[in-house]
């Protein structure tokens, strides 16, 4: 949500749709809602978020802290997060996804519903009951499964341990207690052990760098040993990568934090691509039959070991996913009927 156009007719007509997602995340009367907002968040999105919570009757009100400081973790900020039923992160930087704020949150039995895209994203990919359907079908398989391996005609053959790990089926909505959602969302991935990822990862064209907001332009080659990116090989956006990654001086950066699928049949591929407005980026996540697999921070949601500045998604087309001897993607294609 980063320097969006000041319409002042948005935050009018955002008030039906936050009304509609409070509703179905089950936020009523008598309860609390914090709207956290940072210096550079849209002004839309906090006002809407308030209309429609005092038409709802909740008890709502807004934070807003300075965006060039580090996180507020600890003190009063910590104790609003941890004290309210629900929380709207409308931050324009990353989401606290991995943050203590939200591990606290959410421990106390409070709901955290992520909002960062543009506007026509969220009309387009708002809630919908058949992405709740496919992302709790793919969360129950996933579940089950001991482990997942992902391969693709280009070179990927990568295997990791998911058994017994946090497994999330994301739909848009936080709607029980202590639920992390990011909306718009329409996902299935799992924190797998973050030392058992083993194989070789090929970024192919059309692939997305999302902390670059780049489309990869040449394949790029990833060997990851025991869940560490060991070597990266290919042209200009291998090179970019490896700035990228280096920066941090951090080896929790390299290693694996999540690993799923999408399942939002709405999504656009090329969103981010039409920079009409920036930030654009839950479509190539949430893209029906991507797979997407992230490096670095996998703490609070995950409850994960990686604690980390750093987190990089992939998400990736034409790949194709076994969880243990089942198949439930080829190329991109789901081969599951609930998934579907």
């Amino acid at each position: 949500m980063k320097k969006f156009p000041l319409d002042y007719s948005a935050s009018t007509e955002l008030i039906p749709l936050f009304k509609r997602s409070f509703e179905l995340c089950n936020l009523h009367a008598g309860e609390t809602l914090l709207i956290y907002s940072d210096t550079h968040t849209s002004p839309h999105y906090p006002a809407a978020a308030l209309g429609a919570a005092i038409d709802l009757g909740v008890e709502a009100f807004q934070v807003t802290v300075p965006t060039t400081v580090p996180e507020n973790d600890k003190g009063i900020i910590a104790d609003i997060w941890a004290g309210v039923d629900m929380v709207i992160d409308l931050v324009s930087t990353v989401a606290h996804a991995y943050s203590l704020l939200n591990a606290a949150a959410l421990e106390n039995g409070g709901r955290v519903l992520r909002c960062g895209q543009p506007q026509d994203v969220l009309m387009r990919l708002a809630p919908d009951p058949v992405i709740r359907r496919r992302a709790l079908a793919g969360a129950d398989l996933l579940r089950g499964a001991e482990t997942m391996r992902v391969t693709s005609a280009m070179g990927t053959d990568l295997t990791c341990n998911v058994r017994d790990r946090v497994v999330l089926g994301l739909y848009s909505l936080a709607d029980e207690p202590g639920r992390w959602d990011n909306w718009p969302s329409g996902m299935v991935t799992v924190g797998p052990d973050e030392y058992s990822a083993n194989g070789t990862l090929v970024l192919d064209v059309n692939d997305v760098i999302l902390r670059l907001g780049r489309y990869v332009t040449s394949p790029v080659k990833m060997t990851i040993r025991d869940g560490l990116i060991v070597k990266i090989e290919g042209g200009l956006d291998a090179r970019l990568l490896e700035d990228w990654f280096s920066a941090f001086n951090d080896e929790t950066a390299y290693r694996i934090a999540h690993i799923g699928w999408g399942c939002e049949h709405r999504a656009d591929w090329n969103r981010m691509g039409a920079y009409l407005m920036e930030g654009a980026v839950q479509d190539q996540e949430a893209f029906y039959g991507n797979m997407q697999i992230a490096f670095g921070a996998n703490t609070a949601i995950f409850q994960g070991q990686n604690v980390s500045k750093a987190h990089m998604d992939f998400p990736c087309r034409n790949k194709s996913i076994w969880l243990d001897d089942l198949q439930v993607m080829e190329k991109g294609q789901f081969l599951i009927p609930e998934l579907q």
